[in-house]
């Protein structure tokens, strides 16, 4: 098919989109029509069977795109935690019931109309522009994929099209709706608001015992310590194999040599251009220039100054014109050139500062170069030291033993909990920065034989669980302070909301605002405080001092109407009241805001069928086969 579709299309197959590879399948992700062995696959809907690569392939999507979100690697269990395992699933499922539907309803499509389809979004190319089959290739063979399967799966996404828009295709509210959603969305307020602080409650309460004992009794879960895992590691990077002392001055120097422009800083110019519109132009301050008149001269006649020609410190390289880069590095200090005929015109060059090109001695080098060295030639044989350790292991030596053997030293992590910090609180220092250490030595039991985790492209960490500190509930002699702390911060948050909503009930009832506030909070600088005034605001606009809670509070008012709210900062309070509302704009919707209404009826829509399909067929989800697929 693939080859077909080279053939027919040409140039447009080089608008073929690689991302479908790594991003989706379309509406529903990757396809379910792949057939496996029975009990072998994550998914299954009547004659519908989602494969392992298809699981894999739509987990390794949301994870790339929550990973470029976020900015950081995620474990598996982070990616539990966030729900990736259940939303691929329900994804999978959806697509294997639309799958399964319209091949019960007899739909189909045609080879044109795939062709069609894989070549009609054009993100992906080769650097040529074209399309790229060994790319294709090289990518479905990283994700074990072959090429008769994408062809079904872009197959899939064509019938899941077919059978979603003919619901909800051209699908669009009434124009009086899309009229109400702009009123509402374009209506405008403005708020009177007054922050209610820790000012307002200058003595802090003081609990009693009893009211610590109930308070630490309520929130014991707060005071719960972690589980601590005593572990002994064994590190191998290059540089703890590395032998600096075996580098030979010869292969210092070498390689000094063979790096030398890394080493080496280029001359540069501190250089003037002075352009004219022409070349006679140019000629005559040549020629006044070799008369002995300066270059200040000349500039002060053209109404520039030395500012106005300076075209800063540059290197060679740096100078887009070759012919003026020519010029300049040719000329000696302070003595102009001629006439250089550049890309824009006529200039004359004049260098007014030389800083030579240096190169930082090898004396100065060689520690770093010998270091360096001795890294490279530790990366080639960290593999065989790996093997060799784990030879050792395999032999029945203990860790630290087996460390020993092949010059490596085993250490120890007295006490550290999985989020990589001790009994104080702190990070652990010495900890190696291997992703899933912790994560494999907290589901590792004491004495058990783990296997090294990876750090990076050429390192390794082993260890094993020496010891286990369950996790234990603190008690409250261990933690007074805290809870005390803690205790003082909730009272005083009750005291200033309490305040806070003595306030707004008192303006609610009519009383000036500015009066009751002055009544109820202490001055400031001498002056009492008085309600601030916001600019016109909208349902979705941002504001300094009102965070989204109190714009949304203040819209489920009345004209009028009073509330309070948290301030941004806890335990702030704020009192806001509605002094005025301007009514949205009632008349037709803009196309966007059209668009977006009639895209969340179609999506609603869409919702609702594969809802009502699946409940119509069989869906079995295997779980087994699913740990399967994310073993990789």
């Amino acid at each position: 098919m693939l080859e077909a579709l080279r053939k027919s299309t040409g140039g447009i197959v080089a608008k073929v989109l690689l991302g479908l590879l790594v991003i989706s399948f379309a509406v529903w992700g990757a396809s379910g029509s792949l057939l496996t062995g029975v009990g072998t696959e994550p998914i299954r809907v009547g004659d519908t069977r989602v494969s392992m690569v298809d699981y894999r392939l739509a987990y390794q999507t949301r994870i790339n795109a929550l990973e470029q979100q976020l900015n950081q690697r995620l474990t598996r269990e982070q990616a539990k935690a966030f729900g990736i395992d259940q939303a691929v699933t329900s994804q999978l499922v959806a697509g294997a019931v639309l799958d399964q539907s319209a091949r019960e309803m007899g739909l189909g499509v045609s080879d044109e109309q795939l062709i069609k389809l894989i070549a009609s979004d054009p993100t992906f190319k080769d650097s040529s522009g074209a399309f790229s089959r060994e790319r294709l290739i090289a990518a479905l063979r990283s994700i074990g994929m072959s090429e008769d399967d994408y062809v079904r799966n872009q197959h899939a996404v064509a019938m899941r099209n077919q059978l979603l828009n003919g619901l909800a295709q051209g699908m669009s509210a009434p124009d009086v709706f899309h009229s109400a959603v702009s009123q509402y969305q374009s209506e405008r307020r403005v708020f009177e608001y007054a922050t209610v602080d820790r000012s307002a409650v200058p003595t802090p309460p003081e609990p009693t015992e009893t009211d610590l004992s109930t308070y630490f009794e309520a929130n014991k879960q707060n005071y719960v310590a972690p589980e601590y895992r005593k572990l002994t590691l064994v590190r191998l990077v290059p540089a703890d194999i590395a032998k600096p002392d075996a580098i030979t001055a010869e292969e210092i120097a070498a390689e000094y040599e063979a790096t030398k422009n890394q080493h080496t800083r280029p001359e540069q110019r501190r250089i003037q251009q002075i352009a004219f519109p022409d070349a006679a132009a140019a000629k005559a301050a040549a020629d006044r220039l070799a008369a002995g008149e300066t270059v200040e001269a000349i500039l002060t006649g053209l109404g520039r100054t030395a500012a106005d020609a300076d075209l800063g410190m540059l290197r060679k390289d740096q100078i887009p014109d070759a012919k003026i880069a020519e010029a300049a590095f040719a000329l000696e200090a302070n003595k102009p050139s001629g006439v250089v005929e550049g890309t824009f015109g006529p200039v004359i060059i004049n260098v007014t500062e030389i800083v030579p090109q240096a190169v930082t001695p090898l004396a100065e080098l060689e520690a770093e170069i010998r270091k360096s060295l001795a890294e490279k030639k530790a990366a080639e044989i960290i593999f065989e030291t790996h093997d060799k350790l784990e030879d050792e292991r395999a032999a029945g030596d203990p860790l630290a033993d087996a460390a020993t053997k092949v010059g490596l030293k085993a250490f120890t992590i007295e006490q550290v909990d999985a989020n990589g910090n001790g009994p104080d609180g702190k990070p652990v220092e010495g900890l190696p920065q291997a992703q899933g250490l912790l994560t494999e030595a907290f589901q590792t039991d004491e004495g058990v034989e783990a296997d090294p985790v990876s750090i990076g492209n050429d390192g390794f960490v082993w260890f094993e669980v020496a010891g286990v500190t369950p996790e234990r509930q603190k008690p409250i002699a261990e933690v007074r302070d805290q809870v005390r702390a803690a205790w003082v911060e909730a009272e005083t948050a009750k005291k200033i909301e309490a305040i806070a909503r003595d306030i707004a009930g008192r303006v609610s009832k009519g009383e000036d605002f500015a009066a009751v506030l002055a009544a109820a909070l202490p001055q400031v600088n001498g002056a009492p405080q008085a309600p601030k005034q916001s600019a016109e605001l909208k349902r979705t606009d941002t504001s300094a001092d009102l965070p989204p809670a109190a714009i949304a509070a203040g819209f489920a008012l009345p004209k009028g109407g009073v509330t309070n709210t948290p301030a941004a900062q806890a335990p702030a309070q704020l009192v806001v009241k509605v002094a005025n509302v301007i009514a949205g704009d009632n008349s037709a919707a803009p196309a966007n805001l059209r668009q977006s209404i009639d895209g969340q009826i179609s999506d609603d829509l869409m919702g609702h069928l594969v809802g009502d399909l699946q409940a119509r067929q069989e869906v079995i989800v295997n779980p087994a086969a699913i740990d399967a697929a994310l073993q990789f």
